[in-house]
């Protein structure tokens, strides 16, 4: 059986593109579950000020989700739909179909 920190390794990184209630309850339960580290997790919003609570508790923090897209393989769509063209624009360069695993919570 392999040790924790192996486990840790094999992980994948995940970008979660939206750090509202759906998004950020989503990283706190990979990490309440011991899925996931918060430093394994990217979380982006619009409001970078409410991404200072994220920071200080170990989550990496992005404004440019193209870059959280890059640094990602499994990336969580957590906007409102108002909010979902605009994103896809802006991710659309970044997305790898052959690498990244996209998940969709957007809901509103």
């Amino acid at each position: 059986m392999a040790n924790s920190s192996s486990a840790h390794a094999s992980r994948e990184r995940i970008a979660i593109l939206g750090a509202g209630n759906i998004g950020s309850a989503i990283a706190r339960g990979l990490v309440s579950a011991n899925l996931y580290q918060p430093a394994e997790i990217t979380l982006t919003t619009r409001s970078p000020a409410s991404l200072e609570q994220f920071k200080s508790k170990g989550f990496v923090v992005a404004t440019d989700n193209g870059v959280a897209v890059k640094n990602a393989r499994i990336i969580i769509i957590a906007v409102t739909p108002q909010q979902l063209d605009g994103l896809l624009q802006t991710i659309k360069g970044s997305v790898d179909s052959q690498r990244h695993l996209i998940v969709s919570v957007v809901s509103g």
